[in-house]
């Protein structure tokens, strides 16, 4: 083929392997040879095979074997087969690849995103919100149709991308009429088949921008300040494929409003305790000890606990152990059920074998050694808002009126330096129905389960309005509205929209936005439609 003047195939199409990064190792070693360290030399030979399948767009130079641009390390096994297969076309190619959604909107696929916008033509990327395509595999796929990479010095910025996502099956739409009016369309189209959203490349590439301004430290110039767009990256999936209409009309309605939640705050991850045996404590536990009160905070662990948008002390049976004092301290001070505590879990030991064939006491774990106490956590500032790391059916931005600390499902957001009624405002604005809209468009949904997910980035990327930016008359509505709706159930969306303290909060956000009645109207709808089409394509096969 590479022989004949061809330089290339026709065709390059497949489904390669789904294998997050960190199980990918050498698949013709044994399984129980494999190693911490023979996955890292394994890995360590991938990134190079994309510099060297594609060397022009990653700097590769061959004399000294190194890129000017490199990988993230955190790039599933199929990213590595894209660079690979596309550099196998020949330049009048076809390239069509179903793999994982992942890399449309996580943070390791940006890398692949720009590849495509500067050196290709993204022709299609091609989605179905009823069905999954594979029962054995418990993953959201989607179906790429990409040009092989353009010769150097050709610009791919003038072409337009088709992002389509079809309503109905596959088969019942593999009707070439239909693929002659989806690459013909200009603008964004809905009908009952299928919706496609067409757009410039050039355009992809500036929203996923990040600008720069080179030649200032700590925010203070040192020389001429030069703009410099840098790509990080952008949620295809979630903009382009699964967004209804009604999600672009929101975000020219909030114009200047419309900000990423990192923005507003620090968005962090969960406390790690280390050894979650020792540091989360019940009741009984507490009263066989005698544990002070000031050495006990409560652990909010799962959504159920969450009965409205305010947490309930009541409702909170895990407490975390956090004793910033030495031992010398506690005697002094006479705290004898801490200190019994500690001595008790100092003689426990870990469940996790080690080479000499048996667990470690606890405090020399790896986890908590290298503490000034091995039984104290890092103090942690109680959150302003508590996020949900996956979302199901229910829809919240908790707090809690008490020290309070987030567990493994959860984030906490702690906004920068504002005020109590600021901080109500937003609370306000994030769970508003305007937000669960954004919240849905913004995760991602690479698991066949339906969950939607936020990694911590993801987070601090979502879109949010920020409440501070509204004017004084409708900022006066938001916290009353609000106020009657923190400790009233949270209900499924299917079923939220019904109540009048639900209307009030939402009314004057609309209002804010200026939304028509039907476009209101048709915010629910599409918040209802897209956990609905998530959960029902679960179970679709």
């Amino acid at each position: 083929v590479f022989e004949l003047g061809k330089k290339g195939f026709d065709v390059v199409i497949g489904n390669p392997p789904y294998v997050r990064q960190e199980a990918i190792a050498d698949p013709q070693m044994l399984r129980e040879k494999l190693g911490n360290q023979n996955k890292k030399a394994y890995k360590a030979k991938l990134a190079p095979a994309g510099y060297q399948a594609l060397p022009h767009f990653f700097g590769y130079d061959p004399a000294k074997d190194k890129a000017s641009r490199k990988l993230g390390g955190r790039c599933d096994l199929y990213i590595y087969f894209y660079l690979k297969g596309l550099s196998l076309l020949n330049p009048k190619g076809s390239f069509c690849f179903i793999t994982s959604n992942s890399w449309l909107d996580v943070g390791y696929g940006k890398d692949l995103q720009e590849f495509l916008l500067k050196q290709c033509h993204v022709k299609m990327i091609i989605d179905n919100q009823v069905r999954r395509s594979f029962a054995a595999s418990d993953v959201n796929t989607i179906i790429a149709l990409l040009s092989p990479p353009l010769d150097a010095g050709e610009s791919a910025f003038d072409r337009p991308a088709r992002f389509i996502m079809f309503k109905v099956p596959f088969e019942q739409i593999l009707s070439p009429v239909i693929f002659e009016e989806i690459e013909e369309a200009a603008d964004r189209k809905t009908t009952p088949e299928y919706r496609v959203h067409p757009i410039r490349q050039e355009s992809l590439f500036d929203d996923g921008c990040e600008i720069l301004q080179k030649g200032k430290v700590d925010d203070k110039p040192i020389g001429p300040l030069i703009k410099v767009a840098r790509y990080i990256g952008n949620k295809w999936g979630g903009k382009y494929l699964r967004a209804p209409d009604i999600f672009h009309r929101v975000c020219i309605a909030a114009r200047e409003a419309l900000v990423p939640l990192g923005s507003l705050g620090r968005v962090r991850y969960p406390i790690k305790t280390g050894i979650n045996e020792f540091f989360y404590v019940r009741s009984d536990v507490i009263d066989r000890f005698g544990i002070e009160d000031q050495f006990l905070v409560r652990v909010v662990k799962s959504p159920k606990e969450f009965f409205g948008i305010r947490l309930r002390e009541n409702d909170l049976s895990t407490y975390l152990f956090a004793c910033p004092k030495s031992t010398k301290e506690l005697r002094d001070q006479n705290c004898w059920g801490a200190l019994n505590y500690i001595q008790s879990g100092s003689m426990q030991k870990t469940t996790a074998r080690q080479k000499s064939g048996g667990g470690v006491p606890w405090p020399e774990a790896p986890s908590v050694r290298g503490r000034r106490h091995w039984y104290s956590v890092e103090p942690i500032r109680p959150a302003d808002v508590i996020c949900n790391r996956f979302f199901n059916e229910r829809f919240f931005f908790g707090y809690a009126d008490f020290p309070v600390v987030e567990d493994q499902t959860f984030y906490g957001c702690t906004f920068h330096a504002r005020s109590r009624s600021a901080v109500a405002l937003q609370r306000a604005v994030l769970n508003s129905t305007v937000q669960f809209l954004l919240t849905e468009i913004c995760g991602r949904v690479g698991l066949g389960q339906g969950v939607l997910q936020y990694a911590t980035y993801e987070m601090g990327q979502m879109l949010t309005l920020d409440a501070e930016r509204f004017t004084r008359q409708e900022r006066s509505r938001l916290t009353p509205a609000f106020r009657g709706l923190v400790d009233h159930e949270i209900p499924a969306i299917a079923k939220g929209f019904a109540s009048e303290e639900r209307k009030a909060l939402d009314g004057a956000v609309f209002d804010a936005l200026g939304l028509t009645r039907r476009e209101r109207e048709a915010v629910y709808e599409a918040v209802i439609e897209l956990v609905e089409q998530r959960l029902k394509k679960a179970r679709s096969l």
